[in-house]
């Protein structure tokens, strides 16, 4: 598959590589559905900002909006599976 950006999204994309370009890890919280597609899709279209210093890609997981669940998640994130 081969996607391209929509110019509506430009700035977002740009925004969130900038905060790469920063980072030393970066955690991805999807969709449940296609959580892995769209996060592999944004790494790969912000790794375009080749500088980023973020060391891993990982993703978390969490059901629940609330503060310990989401520190729960933050504190044991899986790896991204980038092979789709």
């Amino acid at each position: 598959m081969q996607y391209r950006l929509i110019e509506r999204n430009e700035k977002h994309v740009a925004a969130i590589s900038r905060a790469l370009k920063k980072a030393r890890r970066s955690c991805w919280r999807p969709t449940r559905t296609r959580g892995e597609a769209i996060a592999g899709t944004c790494t790969r279209s912000c790794a375009n900002a080749a500088s980023s210093r973020a060391k891993s890609t990982q993703r978390v997981v969490f059901h629940e909006i609330t503060r310990n669940a989401i520190r729960e998640a933050v504190t044991h994130p899986r790896e991204l599976s980038l092979t789709w």
